[in-house]
């Protein structure tokens, strides 16, 4: 059965246009940061490549649990509680490991390839559970929205937002939300030799697997939230 979610899941994706779009956007990055070769340092090429991973994470796996027919067929499935949502993780997963293989000889991470590979993946996963749990409350197109905020600002650090808000709650929650969520100033941070990037990932993934499993297993909590 974790066969045939993946299998599920890697077909939601390829077939959908919102991903074979965001998937031609990459390719023109990464097609042109290529292009600047020498031009661009080791570190730019590191953000680009985070960036442009992570974005593709979180819209594809805004289908992998859509309101309606990818939904319903996980809660029609009667599997066990975590098969549905670990399934479709590893069906994005074997699509992100050869793309993550790609962008780290396109963008030429000669010397710090273990650490770019490790990085970009366990963040592009990691942002494409907690989007794929949030897709059955607010709808794929709602997910996959927040989950490119997220990504797009994602290189912000806490005490970045705090300089920018004024002294106040709003700066107190902002900071300290952005201090909890696993964005790519944390793997950033990793590939520096600090940092506690793969113990937060590991917690938020597996909190997003629990959350994912609740929407497929108990239908009045999207009813009672939506």
């Amino acid at each position: 059965m974790v066969k045939a979610e993946s299998s599920f899941a890697v077909l939601a994706i390829i077939r959908h246009r919102s991903a074979r779009l965001v998937s031609i956007l990459g390719a023109t990055i990464l097609g042109l940061t290529a292009w600047q070769g020498s031009a661009s340092s080791e570190a730019a090429r590191q953000l680009t490549g985070l960036a442009v991973l992570s974005t593709l994470s979180v819209v594809w796996s805004s289908r992998l649990l859509a309101p309606g027919g990818a939904l319903e067929a996980a809660r029609t499935a009667g599997a066990r509680w975590w098969i549905a949502p670990v399934g479709r993780m590893l069906g994005l997963t074997s699509l992100l490991v050869p793309v993550v293989l790609v962008v780290s000889l396109v963008l030429q991470m000669d010397g710090v390839v273990f650490g770019f590979l490790t990085a970009s993946l366990v963040l592009a996963v990691t942002l494409g559970s907690f989007t794929m749990a949030l897709t059955p409350f607010v709808g794929s197109s709602g997910a996959a929205s927040v989950g490119f905020l997220l990504t797009l600002l994602g290189g912000v650090t806490p005490d970045t937002i705090g300089l920018i808000l004024s002294q106040g709650p709003i700066e107190v929650l902002a900071t300290g939300l952005w201090g909890v969520l696993p964005l790519q100033w944390r793997a950033e941070l990793w590939l520096q030799g600090s940092g506690n990037f793969l113990f937060v990932s590991v917690l938020w993934f597996a909190t997003s697997i629990g959350f994912a499993a609740a929407a497929v297993g108990w239908r009045d909590l999207i009813g009672r939230w939506r």
